[in-house]
């Protein structure tokens, strides 16, 4: 495909013109199916083809230059992006009163049950959770949720080095406690 073909093909997309919509789905039709395959999608595959086309019409309509390749790394992102909130649906927990996981119910939950003590590790990591502030808190359980450093800075409204940082002392007293037992 051409340099000028394909920018009339996507100028005509983002007009609303279903066959040039369909055509550049099908150029993409590879990528989607690949992603699929790779990443092992517990969804249908009619729903992923769904998301796929819902995705492109995103990216179309946010697509500011009409370059094939941008249009082409902009999709892929958003596609890969998609796939993430898709595994986060699917193994988001929460309890019956629709309150999320956290440290509370975990503790609540190991006294109404009756188990054993839980391990070094575990009270471990409990007191140092006790220690740490309200967004540090905040931060530890993104990070265990599987947020990246950019997504909690902006969860959190701080910045990502605040993250890095925070995450390395983390980590030094972590050590130093594992050591320390």
């Amino acid at each position: 495909m051409t340099n000028q073909k394909a920018m009339q093909l996507i100028q005509a997309a983002q007009a609303g013109d279903e066959a040039a919509f369909q055509d550049i789905f099908e150029a993409f039709r590879g990528l989607v199916w690949t992603l699929y395959r790779d990443h092992r999608l517990q969804t249908q595959q009619y729903d992923w083809e769904q998301e796929s086309r819902l995705v492109l019409y995103q990216t179309l309509r946010k697509l500011k230059a009409t370059h094939w390749g941008a249009l082409t790394r902009y999709y892929n992102q958003a596609l890969r992006h998609r796939i993430v909130q898709l595994w986060r649906e699917s193994y988001r927990y929460e309890s019956a009163e629709g309150v999320s996981l956290n440290e509370a119910c975990v503790s609540t939950y190991v006294q109404s049950a009756q188990i054993a003590p839980p391990s070094a590790a575990v009270a471990t990591i409990i007191d140092l959770m006790s220690n740490l502030g309200v967004k540090e808190r905040k931060f530890v359980l993104l990070l265990a949720m599987g947020y990246d450093i950019n997504e909690c800075a902006v969860q959190l409204e701080r910045s990502r080095s605040w993250c890095y940082a925070t995450r390395q002392n983390l980590k030094k007293i972590y050590q130093a406690e594992a050591k320390g037992s």
